[in-house]
């Protein structure tokens, strides 16, 4: 039997476990008996297991029992008491307080890194109120934890003498609740941390063995696995979890499964409401965490929810039949639905108004679709400011660094090892996750200079080079890979030069650059990035800091440096030393069409010599960077977020419980609720607010990163490069603006695809003197990729349907992939490369692109009646 989440049942739950207050306390960094520290964040709320549970099963409809611990005469059982008052369908009469017992109380300090301390408070003394059967009256289902020790094992026992099906948080293989659980339910975080062997036949054997029921583990977006006594190991899906808070999702994630128990559910019903509930408790800001509503859950389970299509010819298990067109197309493109553009699903529902997100659809029809979306489009939400290149749109959305500029996908600077000189830096998830590339943090502030140093304590000196060396080579862990660098996969090393007050003088970039002079060979270094600048002009002298410079170059280490930000011309070290690529700023609007760009305010100068810097620029300006992690600024953001989405009914009550971290006047709390949204409107623009994790930065600072990130592609893609060509190449590759004054833009704006291009032809590359892709010739049209970690590659379009096999490539060389057709008539064409069957780009030599309806590009083939 199966039914909708909205008709819940009337099978009641009792929840027997822990009921505390915690404490969540945000820290830069831990304190010591000689060192406070400041607090990010401070939150107070009821918790405990047993209480988590009760609380979702009441915001579903389902009677709930709660019992547990005793509480004390204090104000920790008031706050307990407050939020139970709430929930009319938790039944608290065995929810018992006593003068003599203390409430549980637990303070969690939390770190930047998310690593966590816990303190616990009355835990020790904890009192248990004894069940009767009596007490169970009205209930099918029993709730309980091992943390819940003796007390536990006691009330399971009544509970399964009195038939209820119980149900028992985390695994101890060899705990008296085993036997007494009809169902277990761990995650392989906590079965980790338990040290306890996460093989999951030979856990489920042992458990099964000592007279358990049925085991649960979850494992965060992987799948979930069942080990049934009766029906062996099953995997079910789970849903994609941010990096994020997660502390309570086991809660949630049972009380899921108890929901859909109490329904009568098949078990994958069961599982699927469950892991949705848990993904949407983790989405949410920590202060504001509370159970998902049904229509919420039913959301996103529509959204997910698969749907058998029958198509009018036999297909194979490799094909799939758009259910808008009924063409035929490979089934990993067609799986690439999931991707989709928020502007083109509206667009198709409102086309085919019983189609669902989950139908999915072909490339062709979102490519259609596309530019419907594009004339349909309606803001979602109101603009923040009318016009401004971010805060005039209605997504808030900032262009990723390698989609304004186009750059090559393959090459992401692998192997090669990008050093940033900055003033201070921070360890930041797109950096360490899932891989730590850092290869090494140095402490370059005094002439004792320390490597292995630690640059986890978030200060105000880490912000900048934080944020240029994620520009470079952040992979946007934070983001889902939106935000990542060009060089997402390049070894990064990071020299601290700031003094002690958080300046950078010339002194402190002399010293950084002489420890790189003995150092960058031990560390393989091919390129540094310098966003930093010295005490005065360096046109008209030979700074030290040049010197450096031309003795790195000499010894093959490619320098980028930033120009400035006074829009004048004059330039200080490094930015005026010949060897460098300098490079200045342009401001593109945030938008893709090249007719918008102009130059931004930054520095040049002619040298000595005659020559003009900056020698290129790139995008100074709109560009998405990373919030410090630790910062009240970052916590800010993510409960701005959440505000601004919020429906007029829940906002008064969410404003309340956060206004003190937002630093909002508390007369706020008394206002319209449209003066409310005006307030959180002008705090999100004062944070330069992006997403909850990204804030939009300017300045040459960024520029430079860019450029540095480019040099790594070009490494990667020909390692044979000298420093002259890669400056060369950079500079012959340039973009002119056509109304702008050459001495202020050098060759003009960096064209990461065709810098790429000319390094995989230059001295020895991939595809000699290969033309360009795609080119004529005669009655044909010639397609070439390079990739040497591909097994196969197929050009897929409008002009073959999208056909993963209508046009195949050769390889005539090892990684250089060609192909040949006919020449199509005349018109606009959008294609990709395919990649071993499931992974596609757009032709990264092929400057000619439109977006493709799934967040990135089509190359676009144009042919005209001349060829």
């Amino acid at each position: 039997m199966t039914s909708s989440p909205s008709s819940p049942s009337s099978a009641g739950v009792f929840c027997y476990g822990g009921v505390e207050v915690v404490n969540r306390v945000q820290l830069p960094f831990m304190p010591t008996p000689d060192r406070a520290s400041p607090v990010t964040a401070d939150y107070y709320r009821a918790g405990g297991a047993a209480l988590n549970v009760a609380i979702a099963l009441a915001a579903w409809g389902v009677h709930a029992t709660l019992a547990g611990n005793l509480l004390g005469e204090d104000a920790y059982a008031d706050l307990i008491e407050s939020e139970l008052e709430r929930h009319p369908l938790i039944d608290t009469r065995w929810l018992a307080r006593h003068e003599e017992v203390r409430t549980p109380f637990t303070r969690i300090f939390v770190l930047p890194d998310r690593e966590r301390y816990a303190m616990r408070y009355g835990h020790a003394e904890t009192r248990w109120l004894p069940l009767t059967g009596a007490m169970l009256a009205g209930t099918h289902f029993f709730s309980v934890e091992i943390a819940s020790g003796e007390a536990a094992v006691a009330a399971a026992t009544l509970a399964r003498t009195h038939g209820r099906t119980v149900f028992t948080t985390d695994v101890i293989p060899e705990h008296p609740l085993i036997p007494l659980s009809d169902y277990l339910i761990t995650s392989a975080t906590y079965l980790r941390r338990a040290q306890i062997d996460d093989h999951l036949p030979d856990l489920a054997a042992e458990v099964q063995a000592r007279g358990g029921g049925v085991l649960i583990v979850t494992n965060g977006s992987d799948p979930i696995q069942v080990f049934d006594p009766r029906q062996g190991l099953r995997t079910f899906p789970s849903f994609s979890l941010p990096p994020v808070d997660r502390t309570g999702a086991g809660d949630i994630f049972k009380a899921g499964c108890l929901f859909g128990w109490a329904q009568q559910w098949e078990l994958e019903q069961t599982l699927r409401f469950a892991a949705a509930a848990a993904a949407l408790w983790i989405a949410q800001p920590t202060p504001l965490k509370q159970a998902p509503l049904l229509p919420q859950i039913e959301a996103l389970l529509a959204e997910r929810a698969p749907r058998v299509v029958v198509a009018a010819v036999e297909l194979s298990a490799e094909e799939r039949a758009c259910p808008l067109c009924q063409q035929i197309v490979p089934a990993p493109l067609f799986e690439k639905h999931w991707d989709m553009e928020d502007g083109v699903i509206q667009a198709l529902r409102r086309a085919y108004p019983g189609w669902r997100r989950a139908d999915g659809a072909c490339p062709q029809c979102v490519h259609q679709h596309r530019a419907i979306a594009d004339r349909l489009h309606q803001p979602a939400m109101p603009l923040l400011v009318e016009g401004h290149p971010i805060y005039g749109k209605s997504d808030l959305f900032v262009l990723p660094t390698a989609v304004r500029l186009r750059a090559n996908p393959h090459y992401t600077g692998r192997g090669v090892t990008l050093c940033f000189l900055d003033s201070g830096f921070y360890p930041h998830p797109d950096l360490i996750q899932p891989h730590n590339r850092i290869v090494e943090m140095v402490d370059a502030t005094t002439d004792a200079i320390l490597t292995a140093a630690d640059f986890r304590e978030p200060r105000p000196v880490s912000w900048h080079g934080m944020m240029t060396s994620v520009a470079a080579a952040g992979n946007g862990a934070l983001s889902n890979g939106l935000y990542a660098g060009i060089a997402s996969e390049a070894r990064v090393v990071l020299v601290k030069i700031s003094d002690a007050r958080g300046r950078v003088r010339e002194r402190d970039i002399t010293r950084g650059l002489r420890w790189l002079l003995e150092n960058h060979r031990r560390y393989a270094i091919d390129v540094v990035n310098i966003s930093v600048g010295g005490d005065r002009s360096g046109l008209n002298r030979n700074s030290i800091i040049d010197g450096l410079v031309r003795r790195l170059v000499e010894e093959g280490v490619v320098v980028v440096a930033a120009s400035g930000n006074a829009g004048q011309s004059d330039l200080y070290p490094p930015a005026s030393a010949p060897e460098a690529i300098t490079v200045g700023g342009i401001d593109d609007r945030n938008v893709l069409d090249p007719a918008h760009r102009r130059m931004y305010g930054s520095n040049w100068g002619r040298m000595a010599g005659g020559g003009l810097k900056p020698e290129v620029t790139a995008p100074s300006i709109w560009l998405a960077a990373p919030v410090l992690p630790g910062t009240h600024i970052a916590e800010q953001n993510l409960l701005l977020d959440r505000l601004w989405q919020a429906e007029d009914e829940e906002l008064p009550a969410l404003l309340a419980s956060t206004y003190q971290i937002l630093k909002a006047p508390a007369s706020l709390l008394n206002h319209s609720l449209r003066e409310q949204r005006l307030w959180i409107r002008d705090k999100l623009v004062a944070n330069k607010f992006v997403t909850p994790y990204y804030q939009h930065v300017d300045g040459t600072s960024f520029a430079a990163p860019i450029v540095s990130s480019v040099a790594a592609q070009m490494l990667e893609a020909n390692r044979s490069l000298s420093v002259a060509a890669v400056k060369g190449l950079i500079v012959a590759t340039a973009a002119p603006l056509p109304h702008e004054p050459v001495e202020r833009q050098g060759h003009g704006v960096i064209t990461p695809g065709r810098a790429v291009a000319a390094a995989l032809r230059l001295r020895h590359g991939a595809l000699g003197d290969a033309p360009l892709s795609p080119h004529f010739d005669g009655d044909a049209v010639h397609f070439i990729y390079y990739d040497d970690r591909a097994a196969q590659v197929a050009v897929v379009g409008d002009f073959n349907g999208w056909n993963g096999a209508a046009l195949p490539l050769h390889a005539d060389h090892p990684g250089r992939w060609q192909a040949a057709m006919p020449s199509p008539p005349p018109g606009r064409y959008h294609y990709k490369f395919l990649i071993d069957g499931d992974r596609w780009v757009d032709d990264p030599e092929n400057a000619d692109k439109e977006p493709d309806g799934y967040g990135g590009f089509n190359a676009v083939l144009e042919v005209d009646d001349r060829r």
